[in-house]
This record gives C-alpha cells, sequence and structure tokens, in this order.
C-alpha cells in the first residue's frame, strides 16, 4: 500500500473513533438526564484541534502525491473544519460541527478514491474494446494499424495512445535509466503530442507534470508489445516486468493505480494469459488484432 494511503487509514480510524465516542456521551448524557456538554466539550477539544493538525500536516506531505480528487477532498474538508475551529472549540455546538466537518470529510474522501479507481478501469476497458471493434469494422483505420503493425512496436504504442485520449486516458510507461524510475508517454517524440516527452522530476524524487497530462481523466500505466508469429506469452511476460518497474503515488493528476496494462498486438486474435495480481496491483492483458476475423467466423470456426 502506498505510504498515504496508509496514513490516511489512520487519521480515518482516529475519526471513526471521535464518532463513536461522541454518539456514547450523548447516549449517557440522555440516560442519565444530565446535561454534560461542557465536559464533553472539554474532553473532545484536545483530540479534534490534534486531528485537525494531523491532516493539516497530511495535506501538506502528499497533496502532490496522491489522486487529485482526494487531495481536492482533503482540502475542501481541511478549510471547513478550520473555519468552525479558528477562535477555538469552546462549546458543544462548535465541538459538535467540527466534529461532523471531519465525518463528512471521511465519507467524501473514500468516494473520491473509489470513484477513480472503478470509473477509470471502466474508461479503459471500454477504449480497448473500442479500439479493437473500430480496427473490424472500419477498413480505414484497420489499414492505419496494419500499417503500424509493420512499422514496429513504437508506431502501434503512439497509435494506441491516441485512442485512450479520445476516452479522456492519458497513457504512460515505465521507464529505468540510472537505477531510477522514470516515466515517460514514449519513446520517440510526435508533433502532434508530447509523447516524447519525460515527466520531469522535481524534489525527493517526486514527479511533475504538465497541464496537459493533467487535464486527463485518468492517468494509465500501459506496457505495449508487438508479435509477429509466435512468442505471445514470451511478450506478455517482458511487458508484465516492465510495468513493475513503476513506482505508483507520486503524480499529480488522477492515476488508475490498482491495475496495469500489457498490451499485445498481433496480425490475428490470440488468447492472453490471465491476468495476475502483484503486491496489489493487478496486470491485465490486453490483445489488439490489426488483421482479425469478425467475432462470427471467429465463433464459427471455435
Amino acid at each position: 500500500m502506498e505510504k498515504w494511503k496508509s496514513e490516511w487509514r489512520s487519521i480515518e480510524l482516529r475519526i471513526e473513533g471521535l464518532q463513536a465516542t461522541i454518539s456514547t456521551m450523548t447516549q449517557m448524557s440522555r440516560a442519565t438526564g444530565k446535561s454534560s456538554s461542557a465536559e464533553m466539550t472539554k474532553a473532545l477539544k484536545p483530540i479534534l484541534l490534534n486531528i485537525i493538525g494531523q491532516l493539516d500536516t497530511f495535506y501538506s506531505r502528499y497533496k502532490d502525491a496522491a489522486v487529485r480528487q482526494f487531495a481536492t477532498c482533503i482540502e475542501l474538508g481541511l478549510r471547513q473544519a478550520n473555519q468552525h475551529s479558528i477562535g477555538g472549540i469552546n462549546d458543544w455546538t462548535e465541538t459538535f460541527n467540527v466534529t461532523m466537518d471531519l465525518i463528512s470529510l471521511c465519507g467524501a474522501a473514500a468516494a473520491s478514491i473509489v470513484d477513480t479507481e472503478v470509473m477509470g478501469r471502466k474508461r479503459t476497458e471500454r477504449a480497448f474494446a473500442h479500439l479493437q471493434r473500430l480496427i473490424v469494422v472500419d477498413k480505414e483505420y484497420q489499414a492505419k494499424w496494419q500499417k503500424a503493425f509493420a512499422g514496429g512496436e513504437t508506431q502501434c504504442e503512439q497509435l494506441g495512445a491516441v485512442h485512450l485520449l479520445l476516452h479522456g486516458l492519458w497513457a504512460f510507461k515505465a521507464h529505468t535509466k540510472a537505477d531510477e524510475t522514470d516515466l515517460v508517454i514514449s519513446e520517440h517524440d510526435s508533433d502532434a503530442l508530447t509523447f516524447g516527452d519525460p515527466v520531469d522530476l522535481i524534489s525527493e524524487k517526486k514527479l511533475r507534470i504538465s497541464e496537459e497530462v493533467e487535464s486527463a481523466s485518468a492517468l494509465v500505466l500501459t506496457e505495449w508489445k508487438r508479435v509477429n508469429g509466435d512468442g505471445v506469452d514470451k511478450a506478455a511476460t517482458t511487458g508484465r516486468k516492465q510495468a513493475i518497474l513503476y513506482k505508483e503515488g507520486s503524480l499529480a493528476a488522477t492515476e488508475l493505480v490498482s491495475v496495469r496494462y500489457v498490451v499485445v498486438v498481433t496480425q490475428g486474435r490470440e488468447r492472453m494469459p490471465a491476468a495476475e495480481t502483484i503486491e496489489r496491483v493487478m496486470y491485465r492483458y490486453i490483445n489488439i488484432a490489426v488483421d482479425p476475423e469478425s467475432p462470427s467466423i471467429a465463433a464459427r470456426r471455435a
């Protein structure tokens, strides 16, 4: 698990504990018939201020590492909690308001992480399905892919990345240099898009990306392999090994961190290995055939 996620879980558990404590205190107060709001405020104030301080430190440390929607949730929730506690937490109303801010923050932050992962993966799977169907039904598009296939792996990668961009996905790949993990969009320059520009390294080995890249709905790690003849399994294994080199969690845009794609481009349709999960990351194998039989013909042959 990425460090920011484990630290966020620690804060989330503290807020859940705070919620349970307030619920218990309120029930006890009702049971005894005695109002203890002053005592409750006094007991909870240092906890609330400590959690807000922890959130502030967390946001400063990880705002560029966490996915964008999540970081935005933390920023907005923290701002709201600070507004309610700016004059100190001196009565039960302020205590309740700040607590509700923190509980709401937990819900919004959790939803932002889930939505990013689920929607990003669905969008990516749809993009690949769309690409293969286009090649089947659009002969002009099929000719482009056959030309790219003849031109080599890099041309297939570039054409595929442009297609993913139509779906709001910015494809990137892992690339090792001097024992460090770097990120590049592709290995060669493209006049149309900055596929050859490496992602800039900044302090503490964090990564910075351009506004153009950050405008994507999601960043998706892809490794493209071209196979002419036998060797599909070998190409898939090589692609997975290259994808493993990437250490996630340091991009400023929305990043699909739970799944990576190894795309094997072939002449005809080929059977791909089953997806593999390694250290909580799934590696999906996608076949793109540049001269495929139609699904109906393939079904009759089978």
